[in-house]
């Protein structure tokens, strides 16, 4: 997926839930598909207990866990972005060396917006400073959909979310990594901290 059509997806996104249309119809089918899958599962595992019981429930979860380390891996490799220090810095001081999300100052972790489906999903306008709570809480959810149901959810640090994303996009816009790895080191256009 190119930089150009996230961008649009990010625009509709915003604009299906600004509008209301995500909280009656989008929300209460995911939950609907999400208990269905659980069911289906629970079923699955209720047939097949001698599989659970023969096999080291323990060594499965830590496969389990390396596959998803790898494939994570794999994911960002293939995406062709190296995010830089100098990245990852204009990110901590645009949020104020704050979790982005509850705005709480704590040890601070790289978090997807939008859930690292995709190489093309491992991109500067995509990653913003999380503290280690609403990291492990948002997971895999979409961004909209999460946020605004926490309890420390405000209007006020939504937008500053969607404008760093929007920021960023124009800056990986105007001159991508992927294309300013042939141009010489003299003539790369260099990241710097925003002012003040």
């Amino acid at each position: 997926m190119s930089v150009e059509s996230r961008l649009e997806m990010i625009k509709e996104m915003v604009q299906i839930y600004n509008s209301g249309i995500y909280s009656k119809y989008y929300e209460p089918r995911r939950h609907e598909k999400i208990k269905l899958r659980n069911a289906k599962a629970k079923e699955w595992q209720q047939g097949h207990r001698e599989y659970f019981s023969e096999y080291n429930h323990r060594d499965y979860v830590r496969a389990k866990d390396a596959a998803a380390k790898r494939r994570r891996r794999k994911l960002i490799r293939d995406s062709g972005y190296e995010y830089t220090d100098n990245d990852w810095a204009e990110a901590l001081f645009y949020f104020g060396y704050r979790c982005a999300y509850c705005g709480e100052e704590v040890e601070l972790h790289q978090d997807h917006l939008f859930p690292l489906n995709s190489p093309s999903d491992h991109y500067k306008y995509n990653i913003v400073p999380s503290c280690a709570r609403c990291n492990s809480s948002k997971s895999n959810f979409d961004f909209f959909a999460w946020y605004t149901a926490q309890l420390y959810y405000t209007e006020e640090r939504k937008q500053r979310i969607i404008d760093y994303a929007a920021r960023a996009l124009t800056d990986i816009l105007t001159l991508p990594r992927s294309i300013s790895s042939g141009i010489p080191s003299s003539r790369r256009r260099r990241h710097t901290l925003p002012a003040g």
